[in-house]
């Protein structure tokens, strides 16, 4: 993923997170575009051995965060999502690592761990998790909201992590074009 040397000079060190994701989110949106929805996943696991470790820590976080950070419901639908994807959700998990965050890691294990335990997510064939549930079991509700509001107490630190380990090593993130 490109920007220009101008541009990436000019941001400040919290702007990290956004502009080193936003190119590689803008070429997977293009290539999905492109492709039948039968070679989605081929597609999907071309583009992500294309990227650097620095890029897949960051893109399979930040599609995480983007979405689980909306509210308790969609923190709990998409944690069963990636859970029953057991290949995104290591890659999750390797991408908190590689930026060194042991608390966000440990809140989202002790997430899998209840919704392993409680739901059983299952593979993406059997995915029949819905949000709704949430709604019908408040020991869940409680158990899952505890937890969204540690995701969100930790997300701030997690994203200085990303933003300062970007800035150390911008080449595994980005290319700057001259």
């Amino acid at each position: 993923m490109k920007v220009k040397r101008e541009q990436f000079d000019v941001l400040a060190r919290d702007e990290l997170f956004d502009a080193c994701f936003e190119p590689m989110l803008q070429v997977y949106k293009q290539r999905m575009a492109e492709q039948p929805i039968e070679n989605s996943t081929a597609m999907k696991e071309q583009f992500y051995r294309e990227l650097t470790d620095g890029q897949r820590a960051l893109f399979t976080f930040r599609a995480y965060y983007n979405h689980a950070i909306q509210s308790a419901a969609e923190y709990y639908w998409w944690s069963a999502y990636f859970i029953a994807q057991a290949n995104i959700w290591s890659a999750i998990k390797a991408g908190l690592t590689y930026f060194g965050d042991d608390k966000l890691l440990e809140n989202i294990e002790v997430t899998e761990s209840l919704l392993t335990n409680r739901i059983q997510p299952g593979s993406p064939d059997e995915f029949n998790v819905k949000r709704e549930e949430l709604d019908h079991d408040k020991e869940l509700h409680s158990l899952i909201s505890d937890l969204y509001d540690a995701f969100v107490a930790a997300a701030p630190a997690a994203i200085h992590l990303i933003n300062n380990k970007i800035e150390r090593h911008y080449d595994d993130f980005i290319v700057i074009e001259e």
